[in-house]
């Protein structure tokens, strides 16, 4: 299952894509949802954004449980070259400096509850994380590349996507990597 992209979302092996018009809700489907992780996941395939957090492998197309599943990467093994969330400072590109994009493009595509006041809320970048790798790989940014990302938190009227995005720039970049345990050869 590749992340999502609006108007798929999914909530404890559930699956649903949610049909929008004027921002009113006119279809909802559901299915059981695909399974999660390699095939020796010690949490049986699940997924509770509740409390679990997630890494997606780009190469294996696979989400791996942190908690569970996966293992910091062997010391001296190095950042294979697509991994660009890890070597993009080292090859900057111009269109790239001195924007907000940056630290997008540091993050790892991850689901993970994050807590707001005392409550844990599940949080995901996935949408937006793709996409600038998606540019940075291209070699540059689209003119108009901040409303195309504001796009995937569609049904957000423009002010609470934008307020939803400048909280987004102040959140806390996760510092571990991780190794994918199915390809064993890309940081997550």
């Amino acid at each position: 299952m590749s992340p999502l992209r609006a108007p798929d979302y999914y909530w404890k092996g559930i699956m649903g894509t949610v049909t929008l018009e004027d921002s009113v809700i006119t279809e909802v489907s559901l299915e059981e949802g695909p399974g999660y992780c390699h095939q020796t996941c010690k949490s049986k395939h699940m997924y509770d954004p509740d409390k679990d957090t997630l890494r997606w492998c780009e190469n294996c197309e696979i989400w791996q449980h942190t908690t569970t599943c996966v293992s910091g990467p062997p010391r001296g093994l190095k950042p294979h070259p697509d991994d660009v969330h890890l070597l993009h400072r080292k090859n900057p590109l111009p269109d790239f400096q001195g924007r907000h994009i940056l630290q997008i493009l540091d993050w790892p595509i991850q689901r993970a509850p994050v807590k707001v006041g005392d409550v844990k809320v599940p949080t995901s970048y996935e949408v937006f994380v793709t996409t600038v790798r998606k540019y940075y790989r291209a070699g540059s940014l689209p003119a108009q590349w901040q409303e195309e990302l504001f796009q995937a938190l569609a049904p957000l009227r423009k002010d609470q996507a934008q307020s939803h995005f400048n909280a987004m720039m102040k959140t806390a970049v996760p510092k571990k990597q991780y190794l994918c345990q199915s390809c064993r050869t890309r940081f997550i």
